[in-house]
């Protein structure tokens, strides 16, 4: 197994919504700007392509790796609330690592020359970003299911 990453959390505990917020905006900035970049004619330009890809990509590292120390933090404090969510909160912070993984991976291959036909070196690269900004998206809503099931359970709602 290996050490848990160490991400650098503000050190005011009480971490406020609007920092959240602020974070998630940048997070979905990056995520545009990843999207309309996969849209461009990688196949035809390759290195071209890729280094503008290699801009967004760094861009959505540095957001979600913010985003992963912020929400961690607020995770521990809504544990605190609903400790009965203790295993839905390892798993955000698990996909957090496997995301911010997957992000590295697909930067490291930008930064290099393709390996393969740069036609199908810009299709595989364009199938691994997709994926990652599909397990984004899959995290985004288990964070938000997260946090409703939590202060559910703090007023006592449901069925």
């Amino acid at each position: 197994m290996t050490a848990a990453r160490q991400y650098s959390v503000p050190s005011d505990d009480s971490l406020p919504l609007h920092d959240l917020g602020a974070s998630q905006a940048e997070l979905e900035k990056a995520v545009k700007a990843v999207h309309t970049g996969l849209a461009g004619q990688g196949a035809r330009r390759g290195r071209i392509w890729a280094l503008g890809v290699l801009d967004s990509v760094g861009s959505l590292t540095g957001a979600f790796e913010r985003h992963a120390a912020m929400s961690e933090s607020a995770l521990e404090n809504l544990l605190e609330i609903a400790p009965q969510l203790g295993h839905v909160a390892v798993q955000l912070e698990d996909e957090h690592e496997k995301i911010i993984i997957t992000l590295e991976e697909c930067l490291c291959r930008l930064r290099r020359e393709p390996s393969a036909p740069e036609t199908e070196w810009v299709n595989e690269l364009r199938v691994q970003l997709i994926e990652a900004l599909h397990a984004l998206a899959n995290h985004r809503e288990r964070e938000e299911c997260f946090v409703y099931d939590t202060f559910e359970s703090e007023t006592g709602g449901g069925d």
